[in-house]
C-alpha cells in the first residue's frame, strides 16, 4: 500500500474536523473534498457525527508534532546529502550514513501515517469504512490507468 494512500483519509479527517470546529453553527456546511497532488478529488464528503469529528480533530492534532519532526529530519538529511555531494569531502561511507538517516525518517513517517489511518478508521462506522474502501479502490483503479 502506498504511503500516499494512507495520507488521504487522514487529510479528509483533518479537513472535516477543522471545518466543524471553525464554525459555531449547529450544522456546519460540508467542507470541500481534499485535492490530490494533481487536483483530483480524493474523496467525496463523508457525513460524520460531531463526536467523530471531535475525535478525528484530536487524533490529527496529536499527530502533528511527530509529523513536524519527521519533516525536519527528512529535510535535514536531504540537505546534508546535497551538501556532501557538492563538497570536496564526499565519502561513500558518509553518504551511506546520511542516506540511512533519510530512510529512517521516511520509514518513521510512513509508520506514523499508517498508525494514524488505523486510528482514523477505528472512529468510523462499518458503513463509513466500507464507503471509504470503495472510494479508495476506485481511486487506485483510476490512477492505474494513468
Amino acid at each position: 500500500m502506498k504511503v500516499s494512500t494512507l495520507f488521504y483519509p487522514v487529510l479528509l479527517a483533518a479537513s472535516l474536523a477543522t471545518a466543524s470546529l471553525a464554525t459555531a453553527q449547529s450544522s456546519p456546511p460540508p467542507p470541500p473534498p481534499p485535492q490530490g497532488e494533481h487536483g483530483h478529488r480524493m474523496h467525496e464528503h463523508m457525513t460524520l457525527s460531531e463526536a467523530q469529528q471531535d475525535k478525528l480533530f484530536a487524533l490529527r492534532h496529536a499527530a502533528e508534532p511527530a509529523e513536524r519532526e519527521h519533516e525536519k529530519a527528512e529535510r535535514h538529511a536531504h540537505e546534508a546529502l546535497r551538501e556532501l555531494a557538492e563538497s570536496d569531502n564526499f565519502t561513500e561511507a558518509k553518504a551511506a550514513s546520511l542516506a540511512q538517516a533519510l530512510g529512517q525518517a521516511v520509514a518513521a513517517r510512513a509508520l506514523d501515517r499508517a498508525r494514524e489511518q488505523a486510528q482514523f478508521r477505528s472512529v468510523l462506522t462499518p458503513e463509513q469504512r466500507a464507503s471509504m474502501q470503495q472510494r479508495d479502490a476506485e481511486h487506485r483503479q483510476e490512477h492505474s490507468r494513468d
